[in-house]
Protein backbone atom coordinates (compact mmCIF):
# COMPACT_ATOMS: atom_id res chain seq x y z
CA UNK A 1 0.00 0.00 0.00
CA UNK A 2 2.61 2.78 0.88
CA UNK A 3 4.45 1.77 -2.07
CA UNK A 4 1.74 2.30 -4.82
CA UNK A 5 1.05 5.40 -2.51
CA UNK A 6 4.55 6.39 -3.29
CA UNK A 7 4.67 5.99 -6.71
CA UNK A 8 1.14 7.70 -6.96
CA UNK A 9 2.48 10.67 -5.42
CA UNK A 10 5.91 11.11 -6.49
CA UNK A 11 6.47 9.07 -9.54
CA UNK A 12 3.17 9.63 -11.48
CA UNK A 13 2.68 13.10 -9.50
CA UNK A 14 -0.69 12.43 -8.34
CA UNK A 15 -0.38 13.69 -4.67
CA UNK A 16 -3.36 15.48 -3.33
CA UNK A 17 -3.53 19.20 -3.89
CA UNK A 18 -5.03 21.46 -1.18
CA UNK A 19 -8.46 21.12 -2.67
CA UNK A 20 -7.76 17.58 -1.62
CA UNK A 21 -7.49 16.21 -5.65
CA UNK A 22 -4.82 14.47 -8.18
CA UNK A 23 -2.14 17.34 -8.53
CA UNK A 24 -1.31 16.60 -12.20
CA UNK A 25 -5.06 14.89 -13.37
CA UNK A 26 -6.42 18.53 -11.80
CA UNK A 27 -3.92 20.96 -14.24
CA UNK A 28 -1.31 21.25 -11.38
CA UNK A 29 1.73 23.53 -12.67
CA UNK A 30 4.78 21.49 -13.73
CA UNK A 31 7.97 23.01 -14.46
CA UNK A 32 11.01 22.17 -15.82
CA UNK A 33 14.35 20.34 -14.12
CA UNK A 34 17.09 18.36 -15.05
CA UNK A 35 14.98 15.03 -14.90
CA UNK A 36 11.81 16.40 -17.27
CA UNK A 37 8.92 17.92 -15.65
CA UNK A 38 8.00 18.01 -11.66
CA UNK A 39 5.09 20.29 -9.53
CA UNK A 40 6.27 23.40 -8.76
CA UNK A 41 7.96 24.14 -5.79
CA UNK A 42 9.60 20.81 -5.50
CA UNK A 43 13.18 20.15 -6.33
CA UNK A 44 15.67 17.89 -7.70
CA UNK A 45 18.54 17.14 -5.51
CA UNK A 46 21.03 14.05 -5.09
CA UNK A 47 20.92 11.31 -2.94
CA UNK A 48 24.15 12.25 -0.63
CA UNK A 49 22.69 15.30 -0.09
CA UNK A 50 19.82 14.67 2.01
CA UNK A 51 20.90 10.59 2.96
CA UNK A 52 24.12 9.75 5.53
CA UNK A 53 25.13 6.44 3.39
CA UNK A 54 27.20 4.43 5.88
CA UNK A 55 29.59 1.61 5.03
CA UNK A 56 28.96 -1.76 7.30
CA UNK A 57 31.72 -2.76 10.11
CA UNK A 58 34.05 -5.88 8.31
CA UNK A 59 33.38 -7.73 11.98
CA UNK A 60 35.72 -10.52 12.87
CA UNK A 61 34.10 -14.24 12.99
CA UNK A 62 36.57 -15.27 15.28
CA UNK A 63 34.93 -12.59 17.86
CA UNK A 64 31.41 -14.50 17.46
CA UNK A 65 29.77 -15.50 20.47
CA UNK A 66 26.56 -18.17 21.06
CA UNK A 67 24.41 -14.96 22.54
CA UNK A 68 25.16 -11.29 22.83
CA UNK A 69 24.99 -8.43 20.27
CA UNK A 70 22.88 -9.16 17.01
CA UNK A 71 24.52 -8.95 14.19
CA UNK A 72 22.91 -8.07 10.69
CA UNK A 73 24.87 -9.49 7.55
CA UNK A 74 23.46 -9.03 3.66
CA UNK A 75 21.96 -13.05 4.04
CA UNK A 76 19.43 -11.81 7.12
CA UNK A 77 17.77 -9.53 4.10
CA UNK A 78 14.48 -11.54 3.47
CA UNK A 79 12.40 -11.70 0.67
CA UNK A 80 9.69 -9.43 1.69
CA UNK A 81 12.28 -6.45 1.92
CA UNK A 82 12.76 -6.54 6.24
CA UNK A 83 15.75 -7.88 7.56
CA UNK A 84 15.24 -10.96 9.72
CA UNK A 85 16.52 -12.66 12.55
CA UNK A 86 17.29 -16.03 10.96
CA UNK A 87 20.87 -17.61 10.70
CA UNK A 88 21.81 -14.86 12.97
CA UNK A 89 25.33 -14.42 14.40
CA UNK A 90 26.70 -12.73 17.68
CA UNK A 91 29.05 -10.62 18.94
CA UNK A 92 29.82 -9.65 22.89
CA UNK A 93 28.10 -7.24 24.68
CA UNK A 94 31.63 -4.68 24.42
CA UNK A 95 30.53 -4.05 20.84
CA UNK A 96 28.03 -1.91 22.14
CA UNK A 97 30.71 0.78 22.90
CA UNK A 98 31.44 3.85 21.52
CA UNK A 99 33.48 2.80 19.11
CA UNK A 100 30.74 0.80 17.17
CA UNK A 101 27.79 3.19 17.83
CA UNK A 102 27.61 4.59 14.27
CA UNK A 103 27.06 0.87 12.90
CA UNK A 104 24.04 0.32 15.53
CA UNK A 105 20.82 -0.12 13.44
CA UNK A 106 17.67 2.32 14.14
CA UNK A 107 13.94 1.44 13.40
CA UNK A 108 12.94 2.07 9.86
CA UNK A 109 16.74 2.47 8.35
CA UNK A 110 17.87 1.53 5.47
CA UNK A 111 20.34 -0.78 3.68
CA UNK A 112 21.52 -1.64 0.33
CA UNK A 113 24.07 -4.35 -0.74
CA UNK A 114 26.65 -2.85 -2.78
CA UNK A 115 28.68 -6.06 -3.36
CA UNK A 116 28.10 -9.30 -4.29
CA UNK A 117 25.38 -12.05 -5.37
CA UNK A 118 23.11 -10.27 -3.69
CA UNK A 119 24.08 -6.70 -4.76
CA UNK A 120 21.37 -4.21 -5.34
CA UNK A 121 19.12 -6.22 -2.49
CA UNK A 122 17.41 -3.61 -0.20
CA UNK A 123 16.26 -4.19 3.53
CA UNK A 124 14.55 -2.09 5.98
CA UNK A 125 15.37 -2.74 9.57
CA UNK A 126 12.20 -2.99 11.57
CA UNK A 127 11.57 -3.04 15.76
CA UNK A 128 12.20 -7.10 15.76
CA UNK A 129 15.98 -6.29 14.35
CA UNK A 130 16.86 -2.92 16.06
CA UNK A 131 19.61 -1.94 17.93
CA UNK A 132 21.59 -5.08 15.89
CA UNK A 133 25.09 -3.74 14.54
CA UNK A 134 25.48 -3.22 10.96
CA UNK A 135 28.28 -5.89 8.77
CA UNK A 136 29.96 -5.14 6.10
CA UNK A 137 28.90 -5.30 2.22
CA UNK A 138 25.86 -3.36 2.85
CA UNK A 139 25.34 0.64 3.35
CA UNK A 140 22.74 2.03 5.55
CA UNK A 141 21.03 5.39 4.70
CA UNK A 142 19.02 7.12 7.03
CA UNK A 143 18.20 11.23 7.06
CA UNK A 144 20.96 13.24 7.23
CA UNK A 145 18.81 16.17 9.15
CA UNK A 146 16.06 13.40 10.69
CA UNK A 147 13.65 15.56 8.81
CA UNK A 148 12.76 13.37 5.80
CA UNK A 149 10.93 10.68 6.78
CA UNK A 150 13.18 7.37 6.61
CA UNK A 151 9.79 5.60 4.82
CA UNK A 152 10.05 8.02 2.55
CA UNK A 153 13.83 7.37 2.02
CA UNK A 154 13.37 3.77 2.27
CA UNK A 155 11.24 4.58 -1.32
CA UNK A 156 13.93 6.72 -2.86
CA UNK A 157 16.63 4.12 -2.29
CA UNK A 158 14.50 2.03 -4.43
CA UNK A 159 14.10 4.46 -7.02
CA UNK A 160 18.57 5.01 -6.94
CA UNK A 161 19.01 1.09 -6.95
CA UNK A 162 16.75 1.42 -10.58
CA UNK A 163 19.28 3.82 -11.98
CA UNK A 164 22.28 2.39 -10.61
CA UNK A 165 21.24 -1.57 -11.95
CA UNK A 166 20.95 0.15 -15.58
CA UNK A 167 24.78 1.89 -15.38
CA UNK A 168 26.67 -0.31 -18.15
CA UNK A 169 30.06 -0.45 -16.88
CA UNK A 170 31.55 -4.18 -15.68
CA UNK A 171 33.04 -3.16 -12.61
CA UNK A 172 28.49 -1.66 -11.92
CA UNK A 173 27.87 -5.41 -11.85
CA UNK A 174 29.99 -6.31 -9.22
CA UNK A 175 29.62 -3.51 -7.10
CA UNK A 176 28.55 0.14 -6.64
CA UNK A 177 30.35 2.91 -6.20
CA UNK A 178 29.51 5.40 -2.90
CA UNK A 179 30.84 8.48 -4.77
CA UNK A 180 28.43 7.45 -7.84
CA UNK A 181 25.57 5.92 -5.80
CA UNK A 182 25.46 9.20 -3.57
CA UNK A 183 25.24 11.69 -6.82
CA UNK A 184 22.05 9.81 -8.23
CA UNK A 185 19.47 12.54 -8.79
CA UNK A 186 16.23 12.13 -7.10
CA UNK A 187 13.14 14.16 -7.29
CA UNK A 188 12.37 16.12 -3.90
CA UNK A 189 8.52 17.35 -2.99
CA UNK A 190 7.88 20.38 -0.90
CA UNK A 191 7.57 20.02 2.95
CA UNK A 192 3.18 19.13 3.26
CA UNK A 193 3.26 16.54 0.81
CA UNK A 194 6.38 14.86 2.49
CA UNK A 195 4.72 15.24 5.86
CA UNK A 196 1.55 14.26 5.08
CA UNK A 197 3.46 11.30 3.14
CA UNK A 198 4.82 10.54 6.71
CA UNK A 199 1.32 10.55 8.78
CA UNK A 200 0.05 7.99 5.74
CA UNK A 201 3.40 5.88 5.66
CA UNK A 202 4.11 5.69 9.63
CA UNK A 203 0.50 4.16 10.11
CA UNK A 204 1.07 1.31 7.74
CA UNK A 205 4.38 0.19 8.80
CA UNK A 206 3.47 0.31 12.37
CA UNK A 207 1.28 -2.42 11.45
CA UNK A 208 3.78 -4.09 9.81
CA UNK A 209 5.86 -3.68 12.41
CA UNK A 210 3.44 -5.34 15.12
CA UNK A 211 2.66 -7.96 12.37
CA UNK A 212 6.56 -9.06 12.00
CA UNK A 213 7.11 -9.59 15.64
CA UNK A 214 3.85 -11.25 15.99
CA UNK A 215 5.04 -13.95 13.18
CA UNK A 216 8.44 -14.43 15.28
CA UNK A 217 6.04 -15.14 18.58
CA UNK A 218 4.55 -17.52 16.52
CA UNK A 219 7.09 -19.07 15.11
CA UNK A 220 8.76 -19.96 18.10
CA UNK A 221 5.50 -21.20 19.65
CA UNK A 222 5.40 -23.81 16.89
CA UNK A 223 9.09 -24.43 17.05
CA UNK A 224 8.74 -25.17 20.62
CA UNK A 225 5.21 -27.22 20.52
CA UNK A 226 5.67 -28.99 17.46
CA UNK A 227 8.43 -31.62 18.63
CA UNK A 228 6.45 -32.08 21.85
CA UNK A 229 3.28 -32.86 19.68
CA UNK A 230 5.23 -35.27 17.66
CA UNK A 231 6.62 -37.18 19.91
CA UNK A 232 3.86 -37.34 22.34
CA UNK A 233 5.18 -35.34 25.23
CA UNK A 234 2.17 -33.00 25.03
CA UNK A 235 -1.70 -33.86 23.97
CA UNK A 236 -4.63 -32.54 22.72
CA UNK A 237 -8.38 -33.54 24.04
CA UNK A 238 -10.35 -34.90 21.20
CA UNK A 239 -13.48 -32.74 22.74
CA UNK A 240 -11.07 -29.64 21.68
CA UNK A 241 -10.26 -30.51 18.00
Amino acid sequence: MAQAIFKHWFVDFEFPNEEGRSYKSSGGEMVESELGLIPRRWEVSDLGSISEIQNGFAFKASDYVADGVKVLRTLNIGENGYFTNNNLVYLPQKYRSEKYEKYILKNFDVALVMVGASIGKIGMVLRNTEGSLQNQNMWRFRSKDGQIPQLFLYYLVKEAQKVASNWETGSARLFYRKDSFSKIKVIFPNNNTLMLFKKVSSAIFNRVNNNVIENERLVILRDTLLPKLMSGEIRVPMEEI
